[in-house]
């Protein structure tokens, strides 16, 4: 009789790599699965309109001649949730493709890192708006510390990009991660 694998095969050797391969791909596709489930239930949940409140006091600096307003300016957040901003734009050129770039610092002046991360920040925001000569957009940007993102104060800086130039001009806002 013949054993079904030899202990001294090659053949062995290669099942079992096999194997393994198929393991670890099993699990990166599974991790993959359940960060984008994630991701989208987050989207989904955040998906809630701007409080009335914000929504009036974007339209009012838009109507007092700003081009760019951010609302409101200062929030508290735990770590690992999330936090909402408004952020409007009234274009008084033709029709344009604006891009919105947003970086972030801590209290000591390090860049604040995005990505999925227990010590990383996530966003969601539209990255580019597409708005018609003298009309405003109004958008969200959502903004998530990690769980293991440190206790301090966090600063956001909003650019709206008409190619490369700031459209008018940059604007800030603040996160207390508690």
């Amino acid at each position: 009789m013949i054993p079904f694998f030899p202990p001294n095969s090659k053949g062995f050797e290669l099942a079992i790599s096999t194997l393994v391969v198929m393991i670890l791909g099993v699990l990166v596709v599974g991790g993959g699965i359940a960060l984008l489930a994630k991701i989208m239930m987050a989207s989904e949940d955040l998906n809630a309109d701007l409080p009335t409140r914000h929504l009036d006091e974007l339209r009012e600096r838009l109507t007092e001649g700003q081009l760019v307003a951010t609302v409101p300016s200062n929030q508290k957040v735990v770590a690992g949730e999330a936090v909402t901003f408004g952020l409007a734009v009234k274009n008084a050129l033709d029709t344009k493709t604006f891009t919105i770039d947003i970086k972030g610092k801590d209290e000591n002046d390090a860049d604040v890192t995005f990505g999925t991360g227990a010590t990383q920040w996530s966003k969601v925001l539209f990255t580019d708006l597409t708005i018609e000569g003298g009309q405003e957009a109004i958008a969200k940007i959502i903004v998530v510390p990690g769980k293991n993102v440190p206790q301090g104060t966090y600063t956001f800086i909003v650019k709206v990009m008409d190619g490369a130039e700031v459209y008018d001009s940059a604007r800030f806002f603040t996160v207390a991660v508690q």
